[in-house]
């Protein structure tokens, strides 16, 4: 299923080279604290430069939590361009976020504290969590990000995606708001 030519539905199993065990095991943790898939989704222009990966995506049980879980592992060309220049070129990582109805953004994600001073858009706030972090205590670490960010924008509410349509709009705003992207709205270049 596909809603854009950059966004589409892909079956998790065909990706045999990631760690695919890693996924089960985090989706089942964040299962446990009630919540469900929306599908394994492939950015489809970024696999062409950083090598084939797909996002376990799923909402909490409102809708106003969405995980992202993957494994991103260079390939080909840009392993060696990772592996020259001293990158990375294998991580895992997860990422919460919730969008506001105002376009603020709160998301919270594992990884190395190195990014945390790159400026952000207006209305954007970034948590660096450490990757060993237990999914239940990311998941706090975001709720109290997004209580902060409304108990400052009383008039703003956290907005509920809970299916891959839902979601796939939800990221064409989200790169708006960070100042476009490679990602092509269903109305062209955005």
């Amino acid at each position: 299923m596909s809603v854009s030519k950059d966004i589409v539905l892909v079956r998790g199993e065909e990706f045999v080279w990631l760690d695919l065990s890693f996924y089960d095991r985090t989706a089942a943790e964040f299962e446990l604290e009630g919540f469900s898939l929306i599908g394994d989704i492939e950015f489809a222009i970024w696999s062409e430069f950083f090598g084939r990966c797909f996002r376990r995506t799923m909402c909490s049980r409102d809708g106003t939590i969405v995980v992202e879980i993957y494994h991103e592992k260079a390939r080909g060309l840009n392993f060696v361009l990772r592996f020259f220049f001293g990158a990375r070129y294998s991580c895992k990582e997860k990422c919460l976020t919730t969008e506001f109805s105002d376009g603020g953004l709160v998301y919270t994600v594992t990884g190395k504290k190195t990014g945390k001073n790159w400026p952000l858009p207006h209305g954007v706030s970034k948590e660096i969590v450490g990757r060993k972090i237990r999914v239940r205590d990311m998941i706090e670490v975001h709720k109290n990000k997004v209580k902060s960010y409304l108990e400052s924008n009383p008039d703003a509410s956290a907005l509920s995606i809970k299916s891959f349509e839902s979601w796939v709009e939800s990221m064409y705003r989200v790169k708006r708001l960070a100042g476009g992207s490679s990602l092509q709205s269903k109305e062209g270049p955005g």
